[in-house]
């Protein structure tokens, strides 16, 4: 998996991506990923959305970055 996410930043910090995308999906995607490990570390996601208009970014990048966060949160 390193592998993989040290790949995809080198190819990030050569070609950014930048595409429109919605922030509640992009964070349901990424609490997706990280949804095992945080049962096994007993946090509740309460999800409280609002609506925001799509943005315009680099859509891996952003999503881990999400991953990240969540990851650190449940350390």
């Amino acid at each position: 998996m390193k592998q993989v996410v040290s790949s995809q930043q080198a190819i990030a910090r050569n070609h950014l991506m930048e595409e429109s995308v919605r922030l509640p999906e992009l964070v349901e995607e990424a609490l997706h990923i990280q949804m095992a490990t945080m049962q096994k570390n007993g946090v509740e996601v309460v999800r409280d959305w609002q609506p925001v208009p799509e943005v315009v970014t680099d859509k891996h990048l952003v999503l881990q970055i999400l991953v990240n966060l969540f990851s650190n949160a449940c350390k």
